[in-house]
């Protein structure tokens, strides 16, 4: 069974996460910051990656910050596929400047943002089976 690494450190989320992951087949790993993800990476403990974007750095730090980023980088320099999950109406403008770059794949020349796949609903949901379906490549990249 194929296992596939969840960061995210909002308890509703986590949970609905590894829900759809067991239900779509996958072995779900869970980590709640930045430091935990990284050493799983680091160990390539797993063969997918869907991280949330805003968390804290380790478990003393309750300051999210967009962690996200470096998790999803991290990820492609160890070869595992990664995306990540949001949802921007929980977040409002800490995540626009990245929702604007996405747009924009020119920004960086040959470097190319991690993707981003926005929230699915008014309800503060996460698109998490949306962004397995991506990560895994059930869906066209």
């Amino acid at each position: 069974m194929k296992k596939i690494l969840i960061v995210e450190d909002t308890k509703k989320h986590m949970i609905d996460a590894v829900k759809i992951a067991k239900e779509m087949g996958f072995e779900p790993v869970c980590a709640i910051n930045y430091c935990e993800a990284s050493n799983i990476i680091y160990r390539k403990e797993v063969d997918f990656v869907v991280t949330d974007l805003h968390l804290p750095v380790n478990e003393k730090d309750g300051i999210e910050a967009p962690w996200g980023i470096n998790i999803a980088l991290q990820s492609k320099k160890a070869g595992i596929p990664s995306v990540i999950c949001t949802d921007d109406r929980r977040h409002g403008s800490k995540t626009q400047w990245l929702l604007e770059l996405v747009g924009r794949p020119d920004y960086f020349g040959d470097f190319r943002l991690p993707r981003l796949i926005n929230g699915s609903g008014a309800d503060e949901s996460k698109n998490w089976e949306y962004a397995i379906k991506w990560v895994t490549g059930q869906i066209e990249r």
